[in-house]
């Protein structure tokens, strides 16, 4: 079983900014330990995983990734994505045809951005 910490899989921060957490749980009787448990979290971005009972197994939960397919490079990989969300990433911007943030449906003023 691998000890070794994986960098954050969101921010990317190494094994020095991430936390293993100890739980205890003694139910509120003092020197008791009925329940102990274990979580991992990153003081950079602050994401963390829930609990396991044992640090083998919180260990290998965050060194566990899903592997990212294949591209020649970051562009192909957004372009498939918007792609299969549905949206042609080719297209040209329109700024007319944007609507505001809160998605009301104004559309926005093409020089300023605003609501027209």
């Amino acid at each position: 079983m691998a000890t070794e910490l994986l960098p954050c899989p969101f921010c990317g921060s190494d094994e020095d900014m991430l936390s293993l957490r100890t739980h205890i749980d003694g139910g509120g009787v003092p020197g008791s330990v009925f329940y102990q448990s274990f979580s991992i979290g990153c003081n950079e971005c602050y994401v963390s995983i829930g609990t396991f009972p044992s640090i083998e197994a919180v260990i290998a939960a965050w060194n566990r990734r899903t592997p990212l397919p294949p591209v020649d490079s970051a562009e192909d990989y957004i372009i498939g994505e918007l792609t299969a969300m549905g949206y042609d990433p080719t297209a040209p911007a329109d700024p007319a045809q944007s609507t505001d943030a809160a998605g009301s449906g104004e559309r926005n003023c093409p020089e300023c951005g605003g609501p027209e």
